[in-house]
């Protein structure tokens, strides 16, 4: 729900604002110079009174300037803000209700909610009795149901409230006001109320209007280094110098309230508003209060995702020339792997022969797939000209005039694919490679843009060679490359911490030349035999690949100007822990970060503006292993990139967290991968979820043992068909990857 309140926010505003959720204030407020609005966890969240705050907030945002927040004449105290403040609520409700016209029910009933529960502390009092400043702030946010009283004079300042446009239109009509009510007659009941009310208790110290900003951090909140916190108070502290701290000594306390000791004069209580005043005290009770975690508004850094990428002329160089050396050594030494099993060919030769045929089979039915939709698609359509050779039949048919058949064209796709290189693939990445490969090949056929990405920790990648240019000659290269790092990688602040190590090996892309495709895929297939592999197995940064690949895909997607793009994230594990965000508030630093641990955290991906809620995980059925944490990932990265976004979940067997993973029972996840070794559901933030045993992807291209017996002439037709049939359907099921990514796209 503060998902859905924040991108309401946003829309409406119409800009990219940051909507905070903070529960520690108790009402909402928008900052004009960093474009923040503020807005509190309420009890209720879906009510009116919620959205009368969101559009209250974002009327602020579009019509009060940056200099009418704090440009209040100091020497007549906080009571004249209070009349600013009503009046330029008026203007600002009275044009959001214009622009917003849907908006304007849930506004009336939202006040009218707060009227029933006193928040503007007039229950016992009669409305007409009140001053004219409060008069006008009921007549104005609860309209004619109070049927509140008002002179002739008077009616000239709710013809001038209506008529509100501009700024200077509100600080005239507050001036009038405020002179008037320094003249106007206090009634009874006013009277009386004040005898057993202090002015003072109307505005506590430091208390602020709605129109600022809120206020700073407790020293709890310092401590848990909440930094959105911090920069709400360095916020106050500015505030404070437009003359606010002086406030506490304006007043002397007296048995009447006090007076004002700048004008040295009896101050009059028609030159306060109960009605504003009241309202700041209640608003805390609208609060939930049994929140006892933080809420932090981080982003996905804004680097250039190709300093994590080692393309493929440098996967060569630094990965499969040294394996191909090793390979040349072993041979001579007549070493063979002793975990190799035999199954498959040993030679890229050998692995084309067979493959081939498959994937040129494939290709076919894609193509036929994708006419198949195209026509599907097709419309007739009338052209207005007359078609001669059916004039004869005018009387009986209509259709007398030519038509044309509208074929629309397919739309262009793309593919982007991440693999884990982490040490628990060990065991299965070179079937996983290996399924890659005829990916690869597939794509290179039917000409979709390309990219398959090996991702782990390593040295690689083109911030390590950038660095190791820098400081090759230097003396003390750890600290320069530090520095150098911070230049080339900027983290602002509330960024999202990346790990310097992710590094993205590009296996296979539209790019290469057919030589690099071949020189890559040679080693792919032959280094295993004698014990080599093409990429060191590392760590799992899997959140990192995630939050580089956003840049990544959006310029993948305009580079070849893509309608679809289908990404796809292959792990079998979690990613390893990522959970802390850059706090530059103090002193710029290294070290300057705060882990999230299990609050609630709004991650925003600052180009695109899509941003997502990421829950308080305690007590969450998904908490293991930061899963949660990557979900969201993968739900933003989806927004931010418009991606069509697929997770494959490598597993053994099917476990309780497998199932949790999947959205489904265990029960039901053991019965459904049983039959087909894989199972493709729907969860939360991606188009699809693959929970996939590690033996679908092996290919043992045995399935030609079907004919093993029968002699020629000598077998039925139908069994020879039968045999084949069997046996072409097999080795596609075993090509799972090609497989299910031609009914993802075509």
């Amino acid at each position: 729900m503060i998902e859905t309140k924040s991108q309401l926010a946003q829309l409406l505003a119409q800009e990219g604002i940051n909507v905070i959720h903070d529960p520690s204030m108790s009402t909402a407020a928008f900052d004009p110079i960093k474009r923040e609005l503020y807005l509190p966890v309420l009890k209720e969240m879906t009510g009116d009174v919620y959205d009368l705050f969101v559009l209250h907030e974002v009327g602020h945002a579009l019509y009060t300037p940056k200099d009418g927040f704090h440009s209040t004449p100091e020497e007549k105290g906080m009571r004249y803000k209070g009349f600013l403040n009503i009046v330029e609520d008026a203007r600002i409700e009275k044009k959001i209700k214009r622009k917003y016209p849907g908006g304007r029910s849930n506004m009336i009933r939202g006040y009218h909610k707060l009227m029933e529960q006193d928040f503007f502390g007039v229950r016992n009092l009669n409305p007409s009795s009140l001053g004219m400043i409060d008069r006008f702030n009921l007549h104005f946010k609860c309209g004619l149901a109070l049927n509140i009283k008002f002179t002739d004079e008077e009616m000239e300042f709710l013809e001038r409230g209506q008529k509100l446009e501009s700024w200077e239109d509100v600080l005239d009509l507050v001036e009038d006001l405020w002179e008037y009510a320094d003249g106007e007659e206090p009634s009874t009941d006013l009277q009386e109320y004040f005898q057993t009310t202090r002015p003072d208790d109307d505005y506590e110290d430091g208390e602020e209007l709605d129109i600022d900003l809120p206020s700073g951090p407790s020293d709890q909140d310092m401590e848990l280094g909440d930094s959105s916190r911090e920069s709400e108070g360095e916020s106050k502290e500015g505030d404070a110098e437009d003359g606010e701290e002086e406030e506490d000594d304006e007043f002397s306390d007296g048995p009447e309230g006090g007076s004002f000791v700048a004008e040295n004069q009896d101050w009059n209580p028609t030159q306060n508003s109960i009605t504003d005043s009241a309202f700041r005290r209640r608003e805390k009770e609208l609060v939930k209060d049994d929140i006892d975690y933080n809420y932090h508004y981080v982003n996905v850094p804004d680097c250039d995702p190709s300093m994590f990428v080692a393309d493929t002329k440098r996967v060569i160089e630094d990965c499969v020339i040294p394996g191909e050396k090793t390979v040349e050594y072993r041979k001579s030494m007549n070493y063979r792997n002793h975990w190799w099993t035999g199954i498959g060919p040993e030679s890229i030769e050998e692995w084309m022969k067979i493959n081939k045929p498959i994937i040129s089979y494939m290709v076919k039915e894609f193509e036929m797939r994708k006419s198949a939709q195209m026509s599907k698609r097709a419309k007739i359509s009338q052209t207005g000209i007359l078609n001669t050779s059916s004039l004869y039949k005018y009387k009986i048919d209509d259709k007398i005039f030519k038509s044309i058949l509208h074929v629309p064209e397919g739309k262009n796709h793309g593919l982007i694919f991440y693999i884990d290189f982490s040490g628990s693939m060990n065991n299965i990445i070179g079937d996983v490679i290996q399924q890659a490969m005829l990916m690869a090949m597939f794509c290179r056929q039917v000409k979709i843009p390309y990219r398959i990405y090996g991702f782990t920790n390593g040295k690689s990648h083109k911030l390590a060679k950038i660095l190791e240019g820098m400081t090759e000659h230097d003396t003390n290269p750890y600290q320069l490359r530090r520095a150098r790092r911070r230049e080339l990688i900027p983290r602002e602040h509330k960024d999202m911490d990346i790990d310097f190590s992710l590094c993205l090996y590009e296996l296979f892309s539209d790019k290469q030349t057919s030589a690099e495709f071949k020189r890559i895929s040679k080693a792919i297939i032959e280094f295993p035999v004698h014990g080599a592999q093409i990429i060191g197995l590392g760590g799992t940064p899997l959140n990192d690949a995630i939050m580089n690949g956003m840049n990544l895909a959006n310029e993948f997607r305009r580079q070849y100007g893509l309608d679809i793009v289908n990404t796809i994230f292959m792990s079998d594990g979690d990613s390893n822990g990522n959970n802390r965000y850059a706090d530059f508030s103090g002193e710029k630093t290294e070290d300057a970060f705060f882990s999230i641990g299990r609050d609630c955290v709004n991650i925003k991906h600052k180009k695109s503006g899509a941003e997502v809620m990421v829950p308080r995980n305690v007590g969450h059925r998904r908490i293991g292993g930061g899963w949660i944490l990557t979900e969201k990932l993968m739900e933003l990265y989806k927004k931010a990139t418009g991606s069509n976004v697929i997770f494959m979940n490598i597993v053994n067997r099917v476990e309780t967290y497998a199932a949790n993973k999947a959205d489904v029972s265990w029960f039901q996840l053991k019965e459904l991968v049983r039959k087909d070794g894989f199972h493709k559901s729907k969860t939360e933030g991606v188009d699809g979820f693959y929970t996939i045993l590690s033996r679908a992807f092996r290919i043992k291209d045995d399935a030609e043992k079907k004919f093993d017996g029968m002699q020629a002439g000598e077998q039925k037709l139908s069994s020879v068909k039968s045999a084949f049939r069997s046996m072409s359907k097999n080795r596609i099921k075993q090509r799972f990857l090609v497989g299910n990514f031609i009914e993802e796209i075509a």
